[in-house]
């Protein structure tokens, strides 16, 4: 209708546009209403649009390059949006007396590089790089290219006898389809009621409002405890765990299942000094993370000499675990002397009922002891591997993951948690998401935790519960089984 209606107004505008002194008015008059029209012809549904910033189909790259001198180099970039590169061909076609040695460097998401290959770019010849199978290839062997690489570097060598002209081709393809977000889950039962999930029941699922009331709603003190700052003995810091009941079931994912939940809890931490003590009583409220042994948690202050953390999945409160706060990254961390003491925690876990293929079951302390490890997600291996830079062999350690739930494509970078160290660049993947390498030197090994639980995530580190089904869990660390 609106587009009628318009088109009955450019008639009539048209009409009045007769005299000579009109026409640039009306035409800049026209012109914006077409813009509209245009504007309204695009607007699409929230169902039916999704950004897309690979298009489709995905572009190949193609170009060819003349050196001209010993020492030039040209740069060819990888990364296309969010498209995925399967593989790089370079190809070149010189006589005997003409053509360069070339030099082929790989470079990570940091310019630093991962690989390099020297070439004899004379008479004809082509080199085959493919990304989405590095480990079948015979070079690869040893380990040598240990991340995706996202700019390739391409440099004329002695000797050099002009024209040295090459060729290349990088092929992509789409990533694979993004999952649409669930506003709504079906439900898992209750404590109380049938085992039976019942298909029809919709319960809505924990959200940022939800969040904002229990931050200072009302609860039971199912803990409490003080100890100090191991790096500051003279700081006393008071803990207190409180059970807050719902106004209403709620859903929430837990190691990849579904489950409903009826109580939450809320975790704070209390400079004991009081909060006449400024500026030191202060430090609490800048931690952006509050942990319970390796699980992390995003933090709230309500007041300056506290921090707070809301937790949906009772797991994560298991009797003795260590408590830290930290910065966002993890970087910046302080410990508590004293652990969790939590007397009733088979209490706490009996809230929590999990739906699984076999129906629902309550969240007990047997399912605790599974390691944190969530079905179909393994540690495939540990191995030792190497990166070539020139010469150079820098002895690495690459841990394999692998996941039956595949990693979605998505705006923001995977992340991998082990114990309480946080990794983004040291991780690589394959085209099919259920595949996951994180890759480091023999020194950050070591730093390791034997026991450290394994963790993927996107965005922020979470653990509460609040996160959703973007949360992977792989068990716990066992650097005894390195080959």
């Amino acid at each position: 209708m609106r587009i009628a209606m318009s088109q009955s107004v450019q008639r009539q505008t048209r009409k009045i546009c007769q005299g000579a002194f009109a026409i640039v008015l009306c035409m800049s008059y026209l012109s914006t209403l077409h813009a509209q029209e245009n504007l309204d012809r695009q607007v699409q549904s929230p169902e039916s649009s999704y950004p897309q910033s690979c298009p489709d189909p995905a572009p190949q790259t193609s170009g060819s390059y003349g050196f001209r001198r010993v020492g030039e180099t040209i740069d060819i970039p990888i990364i296309v949006g969010d498209c995925e590169a399967v593989g790089f061909v370079l190809r070149w076609s010189n006589g005997r007396s003409n053509g360069s040695s070339l030099m082929v460097t790989f470079l990570d998401s940091t310019n630093q590089p991962i690989h390099q290959r020297s070439l004899s770019g004379f008479l004809t010849g082509s080199f085959e790089f493919p990304f989405a199978s590095l480990d079948q290839q015979p070079w690869f062997a040893r380990g040598s290219v240990v991340s995706m690489p996202t700019t390739i570097v391409i440099q004329a060598l002695a000797p050099f006898a002009p024209p040295a002209n090459i060729s290349y081709t990088i092929f992509r393809r789409p990533p694979r389809t993004r999952p649409r977000q669930q506003s709504e889950l079906p439900s898992s039962a209750l404590p109380g009621t049938s085992s039976e999930p019942d298909s029809s029941a919709r319960v809505r699922v924990v959200d940022a409002r939800l969040a904002t009331q229990l931050r200072t709603a009302e609860g039971r003190v199912l803990a409490q405890g003080a100890g100090s700052w191991v790096s500051e003995s003279d700081m006393a810091v008071r803990y207190r765990l409180k059970e807050i009941r719902l106004p209403e079931p709620r859903v929430i994912h837990v190691q990849g299942h579904t489950a409903t939940i009826a109580v939450a809890y809320r975790f704070t931490l209390t400079d004991g000094r009081g909060a006449s003590d400024t500026p030191r009583s202060a430090t609490l409220s800048r931690f952006a993370l509050l942990w319970l042994g390796d699980a992390a948690l995003p933090a709230f202050s309500n007041a300056p000499g506290e921090i707070s953390a809301l937790i949906y999945d009772p797991s994560v409160l298991r009797n003795g675990a260590e408590i830290a706060v930290s910065n966002m990254d993890g970087i910046e961390m302080r410990t508590l002397d004293g652990t969790l003491r939590l007397t009733n925690l088979e209490n706490a876990a009996s809230s929590l009922r999990i739906k699984s293929d076999s129906g629902a079951r309550p969240a007990t302390s047997s399912m605790q002891t599974r390691e944190g490890k969530e079905t179909g997600n393994e540690v495939v291996r540990i191995k030792s591997a190497v990166r070539l830079v020139g010469a150079t062999r820098i002895p690495l350690v690459q841990v394999e993951l692998k996941t039956g739930r595949p990693f979605p494509a998505k705006e923001s970078a995977l992340k991998l948690q082990v114990g309480k160290r946080f990794f983004m660049n040291e991780l690589t993947g394959d085209h099919t998401g259920r595949m996951l390498t994180l890759t480091l030197s023999e020194e950050m090994f070591a730093e390791l935790n034997q026991g450290d639980e394994i963790v993927a995530f996107f965005d922020k580190p979470d653990r509460s519960g609040f996160a959703g089904p973007d949360i992977w869990h792989f068990g716990r660390l066992d650097k005894n089984a390195r080959q």
